[in-house]
């Protein structure tokens, strides 16, 4: 008899307060409203529930800044990974600027948890073949791996003809594994399922169905969730910790991806260490 393990997915999250990634002026960046140790709390307080680990990538400002929940994080047995300094996209950057900033971003890590840094996700999943250099530097820094390349075409990311599987590649500087963002094929198309504005979008029963068909495929899934775009609608914030029906009926977005985020958490499989 053929015994089927089940599968487990990955749950990653892009730590970064709401406005952070966004154009705004050095003042109302300085005076803006802290966001993030609300909803950085309510993420580990559920999969602390069901002794799931997560991977969540940190700006190195968001590090300096949040201390104690950097060391809390870790506490929690979670991976800290890197997210970078700017929040710029790679393509924009020299690799000397990016080599500087991702140094930069590792070290402010690492000096708080007193660990190596050894994951990786850039800023709006901004590796693409115009910055395939990237991962050369990345390697030559000593990351194990990356997941921040989505096998889709988009304007502002994607590597379209990408295989969408975890793979090792090979750069002048050593290996480096790839986890690429998960997508479904549906009417011959690659579709995104992974989480993102694709979570806050989709119908929370879509987001269901697509791991459940990744599940009788035996195909594990990167889901990642960016904090910031949730936090920074003020009604979606002060809506954290309700944990209420993924259909609530509501016209902001925000506000049913804070209760579908806590149904997901609760519902899904996820890796544990």
């Amino acid at each position: 008899m053929t015994v089927i393990r089940p599968v487990r997915h990955a749950f990653t999250v892009d730590v970064e307060d709401w406005y952070q990634g966004i154009l705004i002026d050095d003042a109302t960046r300085a005076t803006a409203e802290r966001r993030l140790d609300r909803g950085v709390n309510l993420i580990l307080e559920m999969l602390a529930e069901h002794d799931a680990r997560g991977t969540l990538f940190l700006l190195g400002p968001v590090a300096i800044e949040h201390a104690a929940l950097v060391r809390r994080i870790a506490e929690a047995g979670h991976e800290i990974g890197c997210h970078g300094w700017s929040h710029d996209l790679l393509y924009t950057m020299t690799p000397k600027r990016f080599r500087e900033e991702t140094r930069r971003a590792m070290g402010a890590i690492s000096d708080l948890t007193g660990r190596p840094v050894t994951a990786y996700r850039a800023a709006y999943f901004s590796i693409t073949r115009a910055s395939w250099w990237t991962l050369d530097v990345l390697a030559g820094l000593g990351f194990r791996y990356d997941s921040s390349i989505f096998p889709v075409r988009n304007w502002r990311y994607g590597i379209p003809d990408f295989e969408p599987r975890p793979q090792t590649v090979q750069t002048p500087s050593g290996p480096i594994l790839e986890f690429p963002l998960s997508l479904r094929r549906i009417a011959g198309r690659n579709l995104a399922v992974s989480g993102g504005a694709y979570f806050r979008i989709y119908p929370y029963a879509f987001t269901r169905s697509n791991f459940r068909a990744l599940d009788a495929a035996g195909k594990s899934l990167v889901f990642y969730f960016i904090l910031g775009k949730l936090i920074r609608s003020t009604r979606a914030f002060h809506s954290i910790g309700r944990r209420g029906s993924p259909t609530t009926s509501t016209s902001d977005p925000r506000c049913r991806a804070c209760a579908a985020c806590c149904a997901t958490i609760h519902s899904v499989r996820w890796g544990r260490s």
